[in-house]
């Protein structure tokens, strides 16, 4: 399955993860799904439960001028955008850990 690297721009940080996903349609979901809400300081309660339901409404759009890489707007999430870019993966990259959380 392709590998997808999300940013989370939320309350002044930025958090990157990765997730496995069988197609950009289907990402957005199995990143809210597996997203370390532990990592995001002052993230609600239903901060995973409000990424889902913007999902329900909103689907990814492509950005034009970068490839393989979307947008999503979070109408459920108060101050946040998310981007992600599908991952092209080398030798060496596959080795490692993947998932990172920055901010």
């Amino acid at each position: 399955m392709p590998l997808f690297t999300f940013f989370l721009d939320y309350r002044g940080g930025t958090y990157i993860s990765q997730v496995r996903a069988k197609n950009y349609l289907a990402a957005p979901r199995v990143w809210a799904e597996k997203l370390e809400l532990s990592q995001i300081p002052n993230a609600p309660e239903r901060f995973r439960e409000n990424l889902l339901k913007s999902f329900e409404f909103e689907k990814p759009v492509a950005l034009k001028v970068v490839r393989n890489t979307w947008c999503c707007a979070l109408i459920y999430t108060r101050r946040s955008m998310l981007h992600f870019t599908q991952t092209v993966e080398t030798p060496q990259a596959k080795q490692s850990e993947i998932g990172a959380h920055t901010r």
